[in-house]
């Protein structure tokens, strides 16, 4: 059960991550 959650956790971190990539190139490109 606690693998699941941490499964889960790690997914949403990885989701985060990526999420936060994108904006910041999105950012660099206005301010380019």
């Amino acid at each position: 059960m606690k693998n699941a959650i941490k499964k889960q956790i790690s997914q949403k971190v990885t989701e985060v991550e990526d999420t936060a990539k994108s904006v910041r190139r999105e950012i660099e490109k206005l301010a380019s």
